[in-house]
């Protein structure tokens, strides 16, 4: 095994431990919380450096928001986020390139709540405006799902999936992750012999692999100004036909 690999399934194991002893804790909000947090400072190691994750809202310039999301992939160098606590932003919708959502046990209405928060995504709008766009939604946020446990069966979790365009990947710690690769949804399974997380291991690459090309895209460029005056306003401003 090589040193990086090593050492990654060194923290994932340690990140395991941590959760194993939150066990005790009997508030489940907070057991709950204090894991997601676990494992957002676990992926700000394993992430390409540009970006940043935080929890929080994402909105636009035309005053759309998403749900509250745990975990939000974005480059501050793009625009720069709002912080309106400490465990809490409010990010543009121009500088997000991912989304996911971390569960200590992943349930049906889980799948329900991500389904409705990721109506909310397409719905909002990128600042680049200008006649040809005539202001379309064309925002296109991928999503996963990281989660400690789930009691729901496998080809459930296939199916939504198929359902769900925008969800990329599931990843069940210790037992599998389900991923789109072109075609079709393939799956990654723990290995108990040799007691290597490879489906989480292959969740992290693919996740970077994902990310590190998202980067280097070209993006319609983004308006700062649209956020600071207001959509309609920033048009008026500028001659743009807003539909």
């Amino acid at each position: 095994m090589n040193p990086v690999k090593h050492t990654i399934q060194s923290r994932i194991n340690s990140l395991k431990e941590i959760s194993k002893g939150f066990d005790a804790i009997n508030h489940s909000a907070t057991k709950g919380t204090l894991r997601e947090n676990g494992l957002i400072e676990f992926f700000k190691e394993v992430i390409p450096s540009k970006l940043s994750i935080s929890s929080g809202i994402i909105c636009d310039a035309s005053g759309g928001v998403s749900n509250q999301t745990d975990f939000i992939v974005y480059d501050r160098g793009v625009l720069p986020p709002l912080f309106l606590s400490s465990e809490i932003s409010l990010i543009p919708v121009d500088s997000v390139y991912l989304t996911a959502e971390i569960k200590s046990n992943l349930r049906k209405k889980d799948l329900d709540q991500i389904s409705d928060a990721r109506k909310n995504f397409t719905k909002l709008k990128l600042s680049s405006f200008s006649d040809e766009s005539e202001n379309k939604s064309d925002v296109k946020i991928p999503t996963v799902v990281l989660a400690y446990a789930t009691d729901i069966a496998e080809n459930t979790l296939v199916k939504w999936m198929e359902k769900e365009e925008g969800v990329v990947s599931i990843c069940v710690i210790d037992r599998f992750t389900l991923s789109k690769e072109r075609d079709s949804i393939k799956k990654h399974e723990y290995s108990s012999e040799n007691k290597l997380n490879n489906e989480t291991l292959i969740f992290i690459s693919q996740l970077f692999n994902h990310l590190n090309i998202e980067i280097t895209k070209t993006r319609p460029k983004s308006n700062w100004e649209a956020y600071i005056l207001g959509a309609k306003e920033f048009a008026k401003k500028h001659g743009i036909t807003m539909k």
